[in-house]
């Protein structure tokens, strides 16, 4: 008798375990009979119990599927949607402003160059005048002017770099934290969360490489199949031309803000183009995608600019030529 107690214990244990609909069944069959004092804190805790357990299931499930790259470019009409929560304008203000910069973007333009140098050579077949070099001189420096003016040119100075110094983490004081906001404002199709913020499942483009990911942006293997969100201009790079001396609060300002952020400090990139650039300017690393060519160049010249960050000399000189190719003033 008392051993087919036990048993029926262990089986009510495991059946309230992992098929919480039947606890209260199985409640009325074994145990109110016995014990009808503890009839409602058992019931109380069974449904307790299945409520935590569909939360699991729904919560866990969406995040198995595996993210796929593919290549692709930016081609399409994206289509998004917001959580209910503050953040919902500051991401429309950078999704409009980051789309309407891409649409800008073009590949590298050789033509131009190559029709002007053909009529030059078929106009005359003179050596060009010391008057014509130096018209040419003072239009290329008007160019510089007009397109880099106000950048400061130095070296890095090595200056002591610490992290934290800059923030921890993407969390700012209200609404979802800075990555699900940029994850949702890139998506190229209405995203997954959890909770309004935690983004389960979407589509994008690596600006980057010009790959797709589409699932999970969390659910990679670290590198390849996940999303990280980069500092275009480094953050250790941003310290060792003029940030070292920036004052705790804009050093905390430039490392996760939503000011940062709308003003394109961010960008949601692959984890592997974001380990493959690490803290290295332009003249280093640029990145491989045709559609992002100018758009990179022109972020850096503005955050550069906004931030009062200096360039090394390579580094505004591949700027300055990128911005010439593309047409940028």
């Amino acid at each position: 008798m008392e051993q087919g107690g036990k048993s029926k214990n262990i089986l009510f244990l495991a059946v309230a375990i992992l098929f919480p609909p039947f606890f209260p069944h199985y409640y009325a069959k074994y145990l109110a009979p016995t014990r009808p004092k503890y009839q409602k804190p058992i019931y109380a805790v069974g449904h307790a119990w299945l409520i935590i357990w569909l939360f699991i299931a729904t919560t866990t499930l969406p995040t198995l599927q595996k993210p796929q790259y593919e290549q692709a470019s930016y081609n399409s009409t994206p289509s998004y949607a917001f959580a209910s929560d503050a953040y919902a304008e500051q991401s429309s203000a950078y999704e409009q402003k980051f789309y309407a910069e891409l649409k800008k973007a073009q590949p590298i333009k050789t033509e131009t160059k190559t029709k002007t140098v053909t009529q030059s050579q078929s106009t005359t077949s003179q050596t060009p005048s010391s008057t014509q070099k130096q018209n040419t001189k003072s239009q290329t420096t008007a160019n510089t002017t007009s397109a880099m003016s106000g950048i400061k040119i130095a070296e890095a100075d090595n200056s002591p770099y610490l992290r934290a110094n800059y923030g921890k983490g993407w969390n700012v004081g209200t609404g979802c934290n800075i990555r699900s906001r940029l994850l949702t404002a890139q998506s190229t199709v209405p995203v997954k969360t959890s909770n309004g913020c935690l983004v389960t499942y979407g589509s994008w483009i690596d600006p980057y490489s010009g790959a797709k990911l589409t699932g999970n942006p969390y659910q990679g293997d670290g590198e390849d199949n996940d999303l990280d969100i980069d500092h275009i201009i480094p953050l250790r790079y941003v310290n060792q031309h003029g940030g070292y001396a920036w004052s705790h609060t804009q050093k905390q300002n430039y490392g996760k803000s939503l000011s940062a952020m709308n003003n394109g400090v961010y960008i949601a990139v692959s984890s592997k183009e974001n380990r493959r650039k690490s803290d290295q300017g332009p003249a280093d690393y640029y990145p491989s995608n045709p559609n992002f060519y100018c758009e990179y160049a022109k972020r850096w010249r503005d955050i550069a600019r906004t931030y009062s960050i200096s360039l090394s000399q390579r580094d505004y000189n591949k700027i300055e030529g990128a911005l010439s190719q593309c047409g940028i003033k």
